[in-house]
């Protein structure tokens, strides 16, 4: 009975916080409501309400800065071992969820692969991009950014995904997609990208990021006590001690500031959130990045002509990305910051060495489908808040930088492309736009196939997946010609014969002409198909099989059958042969000559001594 009345009296006292807890909340939400309706404003202690966007993000850096010296003081206090101790245990952790991230893009099957219904190959996971010579170029180009006085060691990796994204993890490791890659036009752009994350690292922001958290946490349990209470009570109910950590990054913290205050804190907490503050470590990032970049003199002018395509691609589509993309209105106004400055640092095109960019090759882009970005550890490329004081923090750079930009445009020392640039490019925007298309990304990944074209036009692979993508999304009977014309056209390139696709698109598209006499080159189009594929794919038949010889048999083909084959090798071509030369005549054994035994003489005999008479 009296364990009955304790549980009782226990489930009254949850009862009690959490009406306690869900009743301040609904005070506290009622009141910021008035309040907003009054400022205009969600978070009045940061400053947003009817005020200007200048002073809302110059009163952020001031917290920030604020917060950050005060932190930083303390961290260096010998008498406040525990708040050290806490930040360390943060920082410590966050750099171990990290290497694990680390190790889990590491390990991912490369190779691990789907069939299609068309018998199209298509890679299940989003692993690092699996072509060397792309990985090698972008890790060269990241590891001559680094600082030459850098305690850090640094690695460079693209992961194929057409998402654009990229990220820097505190252990070093600076993760740039496949598809951010395929946005840029010149290794300048490219340059700054990768600066920019490494600016990052060399700032130190996530063990920023763990102090001023570890400071924050300090003031809300300063200002009110029974707000931990409240919020711990709050965290419990909803899982907020589901963390393995019980420092501000984890566990309990993550059910206190989900409890209702410090918004600004979840970032540290989850990396697909943001600090409020994390415009002020991105206008840092900025400016180191152009710094960086411009030490190794690449084109700061390339700078605002990548924030250009950006806002043209931001604009149509307003999903355009979850990391690194502002907002579009944001991205036009950094775009109108910087590009005045630029008025009179006009050029040549030939002016900078390797001028080489993809600009000019560019057709005009259409909206892509919505994007998510694959990679959720690191710090990203830039992120919404804050856009404008990183336009004019950026467009103080270029003005400080002029002279500079104007003494090594003279000498020609100005990088816009390296030599490789191009060749890296076509893999790279190939292969990319084959993700894109399984993405349903199509305006990417058109764009993507269509400059690879451009730069290497002689690759089957490109002009294939070009007519797909233009087969499948093709609104009028020109766009179908077109992607007709690329199907006979990758024919034509495959001089291997390994690529059974565009046989197949071809005889679908001559099947939706209804064109009786073109019979008889659909059902070679469409046998030719099988036959490449089971050579591809060890004697299988396509997974399609069943459509195949629905198709034939309308086209009048009855009795033609394919049957799985064990030896492929024999089906369909000559067996293979080998030359060799002449066998050279063995040179003859040596003669063993033996001398025969001489004959034993017989002694004479003693007639005597044999008793004869």
């Amino acid at each position: 009975m009296k364990y009955q009345v304790t549980l009782r009296l226990l489930h009254f006292g949850t009862l009690l916080v959490l009406a306690f807890a869900l009743a301040a909340q609904a005070q506290d939400k009622g009141a910021e409501k008035k309040d907003n309706e009054k400022k205009g404003g969600i978070l009045s202690k940061v400053g947003i309400g009817k005020k200007d966007e200048e002073t809302k993000a110059a009163e952020r850096e001031q917290k920030y800065q604020e917060l950050r010296a005060k932190a930083r003081e303390k961290y260096d206090d010998p008498t406040k071992t525990e708040f050290k101790l806490r930040v360390n245990g943060d920082y410590k952790e966050k750099r171990r969820e990290h290497s694990e991230y680390a190790f889990q893009i590491n390990t991912f099957d490369t190779q691990d692969e789907r069939i299609t219904f068309t018998g199209d190959k298509l890679k299940t996971e989003d692993t690092l991009y699996d072509n060397p010579l792309v990985q090698d170029y972008v890790n060269r180009v990241g590891q001559s950014l680094v600082p030459p006085a850098s305690p850090h060691r640094y690695a460079f990796k693209v992961v194929m995904n057409p998402v654009p994204d990229a990220r820097s993890l505190s252990t070093g490791t600076v993760y740039i997609t496949t598809g951010l890659l395929s946005l840029i036009d010149t290794e300048a752009q490219l340059a700054y990208i990768l600066a920019h994350e490494v600016a990052h690292i060399e700032k130190t922001h996530w063990f920023e990021d763990a102090l001023v958290a570890n400071e924050m946490v300090d003031r809300e349990r300063a200002r009110d006590r029974n707000f931990a209470l409240i919020g711990i009570g709050v965290g419990v109910l909803t899982g907020g001690l589901a963390g393995k950590n019980t420092g501000a990054a984890n566990g309990v913290m993550t059910g206190l500031f989900m409890g209702g205050a410090t918004l600004s804190l979840l970032k540290f907490v989850s990396s697909l959130k943001t600090f409020s503050w994390d415009g002020v470590q991105e206008t840092e990032a900025d400016d180191l990045s152009m710094k960086l970049m411009f030490d190794r003199n690449y084109d700061p002018r390339e700078v605002p002509k990548l924030y250009a395509r950006l806002a043209a691609l931001s604009e149509r589509e307003p999903r355009v990305g979850d990391g690194f993309l502002a907002s579009t209105e944001r991205i036009v106004s950094r775009v109108n910051q910087v590009n005045p400055m630029m008025m009179g640092w006009s050029a040549k095109p030939l002016m900078a060495r390797g001028a080489v960019n993809l600009r000019s090759r560019r057709q005009a882009e259409a909206p892509d489908s919505a994007l998510l970005s694959p990679l959720e550890a690191g710090k990203p490329f830039g992120t919404s808040t804050d856009a404008e004081k990183r336009e004019k923090s950026s467009s103080k750079n270029l003005r400080e930088m002029e002279e500079q930009l104007r003494t090594k445009i003279e000498k020609g020392e100005v990088i816009g492309s390296g030599p490789e640039f191009e060749t890296v490019m076509a893999d790279l925007k190939r292969d990319n736009g084959v993700r894109a298309f399984y993405y349903d990304m199509f305006q990417m990944a058109l764009q993507n196939l269509s400059e690879s074209l451009q730069i290497r036009s002689e690759d089957p692979y490109t002009a294939f997946y070009y007519g797909k993508v233009l087969q499948l999304t093709a609104r009028n009977k020109a766009e179908q010609a077109t992607a007709m014309r690329s199907f006979v056209n990758a024919m034509a390139l495959d001089k291997r014969g390994v690529l059974p696709g565009p046989w197949l698109h071809r005889a679908l598209g001559l099947m939706a002409d209804r064109n009786p006499s073109q019979s008889g080159e659909i059902v070679m189009h469409l046998k030719r198909y099988v036959e490449m594929y089971q050579q591809e794919h060890s004697g299988v038949l396509p997974p399609n099989m069943d459509a195949i010889y629905a198709y034939l048999k309308t086209l009048g083909e009855d009795t033609w059958v394919a049957r799985p084959v064990q030896n492929v090798s024999t089906k369909n071509i000559d067996p293979l042969t080998f030359t060799t030369a002449p066998t050279a005549t063995p040179a003859p054994a040596p003669v063993r000559v033996v001398q025969p035994e001489p004959t034993p003489v017989a002694a004479p005999v003693d007639n005597k001594r044999k008793g004869k008479p």
